[in-house]
């Protein structure tokens, strides 16, 4: 890759990574949090559960751009698994944390287009250059209608990160991801240790 694609990668990233750091405000659970007077249909079909993994797919991600330190997955996980106990999460929560990954997981698409759009990657050689670029554009395309046509909350976030980062590894020259970064047993093991956590010690 030559120096001026680098750049611009890096510079794209920034760009990215101050979005997300903006973004990346831990969410606010309190008792005293107004319910609206009507809850949208998602808030009751959506477990304590549910809303843990979804939040630790928001948190993973924001690792991903160095959002946030790694020390700070636990602590937030089991501040959002105290708060919620075994309640489902009242709307506003479901609201917030629906809006937060759909426009987190969108600036990885718009910061992949513009990479596309702006020259600054390298193909891999195993087919025509224009391929891949139809390729790409048309699977972002793709994602990003299902970001916004879809609950996100109910989607398989895991699958649509696999998508993401295969399109970067073809902006980097390589036809796969040497190695993906989102490991669905983290979320599990993080989720696991949130509930636990946050139980705190048993008393004997």
């Amino acid at each position: 890759m030559s120096d001026a694609a680098k750049s611009l990668r890096v510079a794209l990233l920034a760009i990215a990574v101050f979005a997300l750091v903006i973004a990346a405000a831990p969410p606010v659970f309190s008792a005293d949090l107004p319910m609206p007077d009507q809850v949208d249909e998602t808030a009751s079909t959506i477990s304590a559960d549910d809303y843990l993994n979804r939040y630790a797919d928001l948190l993973l991600l924001r690792l991903r751009f160095a959002a946030i330190p790694d020390s700070e997955l636990t602590v937030r996980m089991r501040a959002a698994a105290k708060s919620l106990g075994n309640a489902r999460p009242p709307p506003g929560h479901l609201e917030t944390l629906r809006d937060d990954l759909t426009a987190e997981l969108l600036y990885y698409v718009v910061n992949l287009k513009y990479l596309i759009w702006t020259g600054g990657v390298v193909w891999p050689q195993d087919k025509p250059e224009a391929a891949y670029r139809s390729d790409a554009l048309s699977e972002l395309a793709a994602i990003a209608r299902e970001l916004t046509q879809a609950d996100v909350l109910g989607l398989d976030i895991g699958a649509i990160l696999h998508r993401l980062e295969t399109i970067d590894a073809w902006t980097e020259g390589l036809d796969r991801p040497v190695q993906d970064w989102f490991d669905p047993e983290r979320r599990k093991r993080l989720v696991e240790d949130a509930k636990g956590g946050s139980r705190g010690p048993t008393r004997t």
